[in-house]
């Protein structure tokens, strides 16, 4: 499930998904999937559903910022999966 949530990061990074889609399918995953999620890695689901989550409900209308802060989400995920 946390690869599932990787792709759908990736897209969005990658400019495969709008912005709006993006929040609508993270929280989708997210809110289905948040026990597998803790089942599979409990640091990567706390910042999935803590901080992912928080950065998708803030109003950031500035498109540059929000892709910012999902990226720097992201990287945190990278280096906790390469441990």
């Amino acid at each position: 499930m946390i690869n599932n949530v990787i792709k759908v990061i990736e897209d969005y990074l990658n400019k495969k998904t709008e912005k709006n889609i993006f929040k609508n399918k993270i929280h989708k995953l997210i809110d289905k999937n948040q026990e597998t999620l803790y089942k599979e890695d409990e640091e990567i689901a706390d910042l999935m559903t803590y901080e992912l989550i928080e950065i998708c409900d803030k109003d950031i209308e500035d498109d540059d910022k929000f892709k910012e802060e999902i990226n720097a989400i992201f990287e945190e995920i990278k280096i906790i999966i390469e441990l």
